[in-house]
């Protein structure tokens, strides 16, 4: 049997080659992070950022002793985010307990959940806000398929407001996954249907899709993108989507550690009519002690 994922984790590699690497829209964006036994610290910068016109930092700190870690994070637009993490395995086996808290312009948002690992089945619930709301999933698999529920009940209108189905398919090298996404807040009717996959076509080369369709609207968009090992330095990124978006990406490692990375995206209709004017353009650079 394959490894079994939580829910959210059931198609977290198809969205992670579609959207890690790519960095356009931040003008310059510069990580610094140390790193010790059991400790953690991680700085971080980043101008033009989703249209932000000044710099904005951030930092975390994070601190582990036996089975417990600790974890702050301060931004300087207001944000600060607490993270406790337990995993009480002598006492019960399989179990993760997490508290957070965040802050952000006067609205704090705590929330509590718990995670328990079956070899067959795992379940998760979530305790956030006021008013409160509920948040649960389920995972379950025989082999290389499985089902996975995911819901949200609002104790304020008293209601579901989300629920979602998943299917999934697992070898060594593919992941399928097709999920029904609920959209309508107020009843219980059919959202979206959502379905992904990721390969693994060699040691250098990963491919992945996603396809939304919405039922009601019928309407559908997809994306697809991967990314190349040229040498073991860097790697080359590319992806596509109905939304007229083409993307690039490129990642060098220029020392033990400083990594670079570089990404454009472009309006695809601008490519057909030569008006390569209109692009975005992103900088990162990460550095690791």
């Amino acid at each position: 049997m394959v490894k079994l994922e939580n829910y959210a984790g059931l198609s977290k590699k198809q969205e992670d080659l579609l959207k890690k690497g790519y960095c356009h829209g931040s003008l310059a964006l510069f990580n610094f992070n140390i790193t010790q036994t059991d400790f953690t610290w991680h700085t971080r910068t980043s101008y033009g950022k989703n249209g932000v016109n000044e710099p904005i930092l951030s930092s975390w700190i994070q601190y582990k002793q036996g089975l417990a870690a600790w974890k702050a994070k301060k931004r300087t637009d207001g944000l600060s985010h607490f993270i406790f993490d337990w995993t009480p395995k002598d006492l019960v086996p399989n179990l993760k307990l997490k508290s957070e808290c965040k802050t952000l312009k006067g609205k704090t948002e705590p929330s509590f959940s718990l995670e328990y690992t079956h070899p067959r089945a795992i379940g998760k619930l979530v305790f956030l806000g006021s008013p409160l709301v509920v948040k649960g999933s389920l995972t379950t698999g025989q082999a290389a398929y499985g089902l996975g529920l995911d819901g949200k009940f609002c104790t304020e209108s008293q209601k579901l407001c989300a629920y979602n189905l998943a299917a999934w398919w697992f070898r060594k090298h593919s992941r399928l996954v097709v999920k029904h996404i609920g959209t309508n807040t107020d009843e219980i009717t059919w959202g979206n249907l959502e379905l992904s996959y990721y390969h693994k076509l060699s040691p250098k080369v990963h491919v992945g899709t996603r396809v939304i369709n919405d039922i009601k609207g019928k309407s559908t968009d997809f994306e697809i993108g991967g990314d190349y090992k040229y040498d073991e330095k860097t790697v080359v990124k590319a992806k596509a989507g109905t939304c007229g978006g083409i993307a690039l990406g490129l990642a060098r490692q220029l020392s033990d550690n400083l990594k670079l990375t570089l990404s454009t995206a472009l309006d695809s209709k601008a490519i057909t009519a030569c008006d390569l004017h209109d692009f975005k353009f992103g900088l990162r650079l990460d550095y690791s002690q």
